[in-house]
């Protein structure tokens, strides 16, 4: 263990410095902003808002990426159930969609770009 502690202890005799100085220089850059544009009265300037429902904003790309997550679900298992492929998702058509796409020519049923 001893040299994991003396790493830990150099580690630490750099970080910690510069910790203390980010922590100092980021506490003076809000205090000074709040003096600029606010007059030193930033306690009281966000009580004037209602951030009850802030949290929803962020909340909003996780639910449309559930619902795509059940969409693609339901989909599978309807498939799945069925035992069949749609005309429309066919595997043959997907590869013959992306070789049009990539302007791939197909010789003798080999795709050669």
């Amino acid at each position: 263990m001893k040299p994991v502690d003396r790493f830990f202890n150099e580690t630490d005799r750099i970080i910690r410095p510069l910790k203390t100085v980010m922590s100092g220089l980021r506490r003076q850059l809000i205090l000074d902003i709040d003096e600029e544009l606010f007059g030193g009265n930033l306690n009281n300037f966000w009580d004037a808002f209602s951030l009850q429902y802030l949290g929803m904003v962020f909340v909003a790309p996780r639910i449309i990426c559930l619902l795509i997550l059940l969409f693609g679900w339901a989909a599978s298992g309807v498939f799945i159930c069925q035992m069949k492929i749609c005309q429309a998702i066919e595997p043959m058509k997907i590869v013959n969609a992306f070789g049009k796409v990539s302007c791939a020519k197909q010789i003798n049923g080999v795709t050669v770009a």
